[in-house]
C-alpha cells in the first residue's frame, strides 16, 4: 500500500498490454494496515486489484510494538472493517498475515 494507486494502475496496464494477462487474473496487492484507508483501496480495485493481503503480524499491541511494527491493532480493526463491511468489496478475496514467534507473543494468545 506504499504505491501510490496511479503508479499501479500503469504498472497493471502495463503487463496486461505486453504479457497478455487476461482481465480476470488475479491480481494481489499486500497492503499494511498503517498505510491503509479506503481511498487507497478504492483506487487499487479501479485499476484492477482483485486480492488483498493484509500484514497484520499479530492482534496482540505489545507484540506488534516489540516486534517495531509501524502500526497498531486499532488500524488493523480499521483495515479489517473497510474490507469486510463494505459491500463493493465483496468480490475481493482477502487474506491476512500472522507471524508466529514474534517477541512476547505468547502461546495463550496466539
Amino acid at each position: 500500500s506504499l504505491t501510490p494507486p496511479s503508479l499501479l494502475a500503469r504498472l497493471i496496464s502495463t503487463v496486461r498490454e505486453r504479457y497478455g494477462l487476461s482481465e480476470g487474473a488475479e491480481c494481489t496487492l499486500e497492503m499494511d494496515p498503517g498505510t491503509f484507508d479506503d481511498d487507497k483501496l478504492r483506487r487499487f480495485v479501479d485499476a484492477g486489484v482483485t486480492r488483498v493481503s493484509l500484514g497484520v503480524q499479530a492482534f496482540d499491541q505489545e507484540v506488534l510494538l516489540a516486534a517495531g511494527r509501524a502500526h497498531g491493532v486499532r488500524e488493523v480493526e480499521a483495515a479489517l472493517e473497510v474490507l469486510f463491511a463494505r459491500s463493493e468489496y465483496a468480490h475481493l478475496s482477502v487474506s491476512i498475515d500472522l507471524i508466529s514467534g514474534l517477541p512476547h507473543q505468547r502461546r495463550d494468545v496466539w
